[in-house]
């Protein structure tokens, strides 16, 4: 992972600089793996973001709004306990490993003065967040593990012992001659596996930054490449020395990677430098940690949707399985004419009846199947009866099949909303919706109504001629938009068969210019399903003509009379938009 020892020697550094001596004020859990320490210094406040998850851990002072539970968790609380009030009188990392251990100053319940110690294990999938007593045994962590686990035991009560080191030469201990001359040893055919295989405390991409322009492999390796990866890694540890550059490699779709010096830059990637390693921490993972985020509080709800949705359309394709059964219904109907026009000729116990077809243009001759225990009055009765089954089942098919269609699209549309939702109050809205139309059962506890969320805000954007452009965010917003707050010559825009938002133009009496249009229909495509089409159709209209069926669940409308634009997604261009509204 990009987040490797050097890099947290760094980060150890600026949290030593900018919060050593400070007091633990507040903690949060925003998540299940991760950890909030507000820090409250003589000057600043800081927070403190420490994160076990295993796709993003990592320790940094961050600035980003994350949100919180309603209630704290039960580790929370346990930190609390043990944390607030505590001053952060020091930091331990051993050699380059990729484990932080801080401790803080404090008292216990008998008011004694004890240290009880945070380990922070920065790992990747194994990583963990670890509360440690005064007398070194776990008090509690994030992730537990009991005697089945063969490599060590982490639960309350048991001595804390570090995760086991790697049988690798230290970078802060080893000179870059001893780390050259172990990689030449390597099996590995390639130099920055080997540079990685040898040498802890470095990442991937450092490594394959280091073995750039050297060609020989470990296994063939000169000794002029050897001293060109010795001079390398001089130069690595003297970056280091002077406290290296936070670099971010940025490519079309966002940030790729970090560091804490200049990376390989491959084609089409740039760098981009920060002030501060927990900046660079803030712009790589804020929108991509706060998507995942949201994916798993979303996941239950998403998972409920997605069942409603499977079930419905496959009773729409039964449904429509039987209609089409229904196509050859007048056959029954001929059938039960041409038996009675030749009920004479019928004998009991026939089990067929050869007739000419009158109501074929050819007059061609039918066989048509008999029940032989039925007489040949009641086999017509039969068939008509499987004529009016079968012409009924049409009608009500019909109208079930439409009614199943605009429930799929409804429930497209609300996975949609879920996918994009950014923020609890987002998802809180999401189910209230789906409380009000059935799909979920409010949750009541100790007998109290619960409080109904208000309704949300929609994303408002400032077109580049200075107008008004909304975007609902579920479909109770889209309904509000579209039905109650559009009026006069306001622009309504839908990307065309694709759920997404209802986005309104206020043209405020003014007549509305085809940039602002053309830049409605793109926040529209960056607000739909489609957001990561090349080129989508948009339709618009007036919204005045925008009609809501009887009956019709919240969003679906209806509309004629409209145009339609052709417009390519650009995320960054809606982004833009909205990051001008003040």
């Amino acid at each position: 992972m990009a987040f490797d020892g050097v890099f947290l020697s760094l980060i150890k550094k600026e949290i030593e600089a900018a919060a050593l001596s400070s007091r633990v004020d507040k903690v949060y859990q925003p998540s299940k793996e991760e950890i909030v320490l507000c820090l409250r210094g003589f000057s600043s406040e800081k927070r403190l973001l420490i994160s076990a998850r295993p796709s993003a851990a990592r320790l940094q002072f961050t600035s980003l709004s994350i949100e919180n539970p309603p209630s704290p968790p039960m580790f929370c609380m346990l930190m609390r306990k043990h944390l607030v009030g505590a001053r952060l009188s020091g930091l331990r990392q051993p050699g380059s490993e990729r484990l932080l251990i801080l401790d803080f100053d404090t008292r216990n319940e008998l008011g004694d003065e004890v240290t009880v110690s945070i380990a922070c294990e920065i790992m990747g999938r194994n990583a963990n967040i670890v509360l440690i007593g005064h007398d070194g045994r776990v008090i509690d962590a994030v992730r537990r593990t009991d005697a089945s686990n063969t490599v060590r035991v982490m639960m309350p009560g048991i001595p804390y012992t570090p995760p086991p080191a790697q049988d690798k030469l230290d970078f802060f201990d080893a000179s870059p001659e001893d780390i050259s001359e172990r990689v030449s040893r390597s099996a590995l055919r390639e130099l920055d596996r080997a540079i990685g295989e040898t040498v802890s405390g470095l990442s991937p991409s450092v490594c394959r930054s280091l073995a750039a322009g050297i060609e020989s492999d470990p296994y063939n390796m000169k000794e002029g490449d050897k001293s060109a990866l010795s001079e390398k890694l001089y130069g690595l540890k003297q970056a280091v020395s002077d406290g290296g550059t936070p670099t971010l490699l940025v490519c079309e779709s966002g940030p790729a990677d970090f560091s804490f010096t200049a990376l390989y830059t491959p084609h089409g990637f740039e760098i981009v430098r920060h002030d501060s390693y927990s900046e660079l921490l803030d712009s790589y993972y804020g929108e991509k940690e706060k998507r995942e985020r949201m994916r798993s509080k979303s996941s239950e709800l998403s998972k409920l949707i997605s069942n409603l949705l499977s079930r419905t359309r496959r009773r729409v394709a039964g449904q429509e399985k039987e209609l089409e059964a229904t196509a050859d219904r007048e056959r029954y109907r001929i059938s039960g004419e041409l038996i009675k026009a030749n009920i004479h000729s019928i004998q009991p116990g026939d089990t067929l009846c050869r007739a000419i077809n009158y109501y074929s243009e050819d007059f061609s001759t039918v066989d048509i199947r008999l029940d032989p225990a039925l007489s040949p009055a009641q086999n017509a009765q039969r068939y008509f009866k499987d004529y009016r089954k079968a012409n009924t089942a049409r009608q009500m098919l019909g109208g079930l099949i439409e009614k199943g269609r605009t429930e799929t699209r409804y429930l497209e549309s609300v996975l949609h909303e879920i996918e994009k939702a950014e923020c609890d109050a987002d998802l809180a809205e999401i189910r209230e919706e789906l409380i009000s139309a059935g799909y979920v059962k409010r949750q009541r506890s100790g007998g109290k109504q619960p409080k109904r969320n208000a309704a949300g805000a929609p994303a408002e954007y400032i077109s580049s001629d200075g107008f008004r452009i909304a975007a609902g965010r579920n479909n109770r917003q889209n309904d509000e938009l579209t039905l109650k707050t559009a009026s006069g010559r306001d622009m309504w825009f839908h990307v065309k068969n694709i759920p997404g938002s209802h986005v309104i133009v206020f043209a405020e009496g003014e007549e509305l210019p085809d940039s602002t249009l053309e830049e409605a229909a793109i926040i529209s495509a960056a607000n739909s399903k489609a957001a990561d089409g090349v080129t989508v159709a948009v339709d618009y209209l007036p919204a005045k003509r925008v009609k809501k069926p009887n009956g019709a669940p919240p969003g679906m409308v209806i509309y004629e009379n409209y145009s339609t634009a052709f417009v390519t997604v650009d995320r960054t261009a809606a982004q833009s938009l909205r990051k001008k509204v003040r």
